[in-house]
């Protein structure tokens, strides 16, 4: 970017869109660093057999509430029932953050004019999604509520109002990375918006 404000890239997508798989690999290829937000959601399988290649530090419900209470949180959501929450440390010394829209106005909020945040909304078709959820061993009625429950706040980016690009994972994931990784180093560099994989 043109100023010297730090640049922290937002990516934002529905469930089961390929956007945390997505931007952890290209982070991992890229040198960048994801934020590691805390939350009471129960680690997965795959996150109990890598808990330290989590984006999330799991805690229960009174830590979560100390951290709200002591550690300049400057995001927060519930997510089915489950809060997260990132701090205001953790979320200096990083590059990328998964974020939902709730969480993505509360950290503009928060940010103010001290940081550029920009908006990369990953986009999937319904079908794509649902089998990705369905490997999450979740019941077909499991995976249409979650789906219909994220109509509201992610209506706004899907009628285009709202983000810097958007990236189609309609493809394989190694294409998917590829592309995650020119659009984060084309923001983090400062480049135009007009780089591949937009639609």
């Amino acid at each position: 970017m043109s100023n010297n404000k730090k640049t922290v890239i937002c990516v934002l997508g529905r469930s089961a869109s390929g956007k945390t798989a997505l931007a952890k690999e290209a982070c991992a290829r890229s040198g960048l660093k994801m934020v590691r937000s805390y939350t009471t959601r129960p680690p997965r399988a795959n996150e109990l057999a890598n808990p330290e290649k989590s984006d999330h530090y799991f805690v229960d419900k009174t830590t979560f509430d100390r951290i709200m209470a002591e550690e300049t949180p400057v995001a927060y959501t519930k997510i089915n029932g489950y809060e997260y929450c990132a701090t205001k440390a953790e979320f200096a010394k990083s590059d990328v953050y998964v974020i939902d829209p709730e969480g993505f106005d509360r950290l503009k909020e928060w940010a103010g004019d001290r940081y550029n945040l920009l908006a990369l909304y990953v986009s999937t078709s319904r079908e794509n999604a649902m089998k990705r959820l369905g490997n999450r061993q979740e019941s077909i009625e499991a995976q249409a509520a979650r789906w219909t429950a994220e109509d509201e706040q992610f209506a706004r980016f899907e009628n285009g109002a709202e983000y810097d690009i958007c990236l189609s994972n309609n493809g394989t994931f190694e294409n998917g990375v590829k592309c995650m990784q020119t659009l984060l180093l084309a923001f983090i560099d400062g480049n135009s918006r007009d780089g591949a994989c937009k639609r």
